[in-house]
């Protein structure tokens, strides 16, 4: 896969109409949102935070058969040879109050290549509010993984087409819900693979 995003939606942080934003500046700090002034009323509602994958070493794929790291290329399944794989996802700074309650949450990718493979696999979060790189030491399947995890089996594949996980939300609340969460953290996931045949990969 050649990108990724998150897509969380949270009822828990944005004014929602015209005479809140009369009265509240809202101003960028350090890709976050400062309010500025004082309310003595606040309508909440709802809130879209987007987050893309960090570009390094971060993510990858894991060849779990020969226990190796390889931080060029995002695939998971069952490779010809065969060799398991799963992919490791960092997302760099989300934004998420520790108050804040997940509504929906989605992985966005967009395909590398066209196959036809049914490709088996459970997404889950990593268990470390502040998770670091990924390495031959450090590796999916070798790292604590949250209770809540989400099936995703995929029958195909259209290069460049947009792919959309089921949600995760699940998984977003445990991750933020960790004693040590602090919104501005990392969050990682793993998608691993799930008895895909052999030669079925994503």
């Amino acid at each position: 896969f050649s990108s990724l995003n998150l897509l969380i939606e949270d009822p828990a942080t944005f004014v929602t109409n015209q005479s809140d934003a009369i009265i509240t500046t809202i101003t960028p700090v350090s890709q976050g949102i400062s309010f500025m002034n004082l309310l003595t009323s606040f309508a909440i509602t709802s809130a879209i935070h987007e987050s893309i994958i960090d570009a390094s070493s971060r993510d990858g794929t894991e060849n779990q058969t020969d226990s190796t790291w390889d931080n060029t290329v995002v695939q998971w399944g069952k490779s010809a040879v065969p060799k398991t794989l799963n992919a490791g996802l960092t997302f760099r700074s989300v934004w998420l109050p520790k108050a804040a309650t997940i509504t929906t949450a989605y992985l966005f990718l967009t395909a590398k290549g066209t196959n036809s493979n049914a490709v088996n696999a459970n997404i889950y979060g990593t268990l470390n509010a502040m998770a670091g790189s990924f390495s031959s030491t450090v590796r999916p399947s070798t790292i604590s993984k949250t209770v809540a995890s989400v099936a995703w089996n995929r029958t195909a594949q259209t290069d460049l087409a947009v792919m959309q996980s089921p949600d995760i939300a699940t998984i977003v609340n445990e991750l933020q819900d960790q004693s040590n969460w602090r919104s501005g953290n990392r969050m990682q996931f793993q998608i691993a693979d799930n008895a895909s045949a052999t030669g079925a990969f994503a």
